[in-house]
């Protein structure tokens, strides 16, 4: 089976697009924060209740960055980080849970 990935560009250049294989689940699929809706349409790519607790959701957010550096690690999708985003801004995630997120993919894009 083979998805393709979508892609809109902006600056008039050409790119060249290439299909994701996957013979197993996709990645996002074994994310711990992303739930099938139940209507079958699609995702809720930000499945996160809040703790009621900043420091604990900022723990929550480092935890999700890390199981989705693992999983990008294990079958890498451009489109998936952006995506998840997205549903982060829309459904009003928490606070700390963005905050531990991106702090965490931060702190990984630092690392040497």
């Amino acid at each position: 089976m083979t998805r393709a990935a979508a892609c809109t560009i902006t600056t008039g250049k050409s790119a060249t697009v290439t299909p994701i294989s996957s013979d197993g689940p996709m990645a996002a699929d074994l994310l711990p924060f992303v739930q099938k809706r139940y209507d079958g349409k699609g995702h809720n790519w930000w499945n996160v209740p809040t703790s009621g607790n900043y420091s604990q959701d900022c723990n929550i957010g480092t935890w999700m960055a890390e199981a989705y550096l693992a999983e990008m690690r294990r079958q890498p999708q451009h489109w998936l980080l952006a995506t998840i985003v997205r549903e982060m801004v829309r459904s009003g995630a928490a606070d700390g849970h963005v905050v531990g997120f991106m702090d965490r993919l931060s702190y990984r894009l630092m690392e040497r």
